[in-house]
């Protein structure tokens, strides 16, 4: 009687791990938006919630990859690390031009 609740579990892990996968891309192509049209806001702003929904991602599809084996969280786990790599680079890139726009 497990194992039908086990595959169930696994199943709601994995599509949340492919949600959040689409929510880290989608919150960081937000930022890219906003970061162009409006000046204010800044594409930093959206880093840190990029950071956590890829991480989340990522948790979730190995969590599902290790219960069930399923498409769906690989496809999390894959959307969490590009997700979370592009983020990264984003932080590295306003560092490095930044520094030379403060005169430092």
């Amino acid at each position: 009687m497990n194992a039908p609740n086990q595959s169930e579990k696994a199943d709601k892990i994995s599509i949340i791990a492919l949600i959040l996968g689409i929510a880290a891309l989608f919150v960081m192509g937000l930022a890219v938006l906003l970061g162009i049209f409006i000046d204010s806001i800044g594409i930093a702003s959206f880093l840190n919630p990029v950071l956590i929904l890829g991480l989340a991602a990522i948790i979730c599809g190995i969590s599902g990859r290790r219960k069930a084996g399923g498409r769906l969280a690989l496809w999390g786990l894959v959307l969490g690390c590009i997700a979370l790599f592009l983020s990264l680079f984003a932080r590295i890139a306003i560092f490095i031009f930044f520094i030379p726009w403060l005169g430092a």
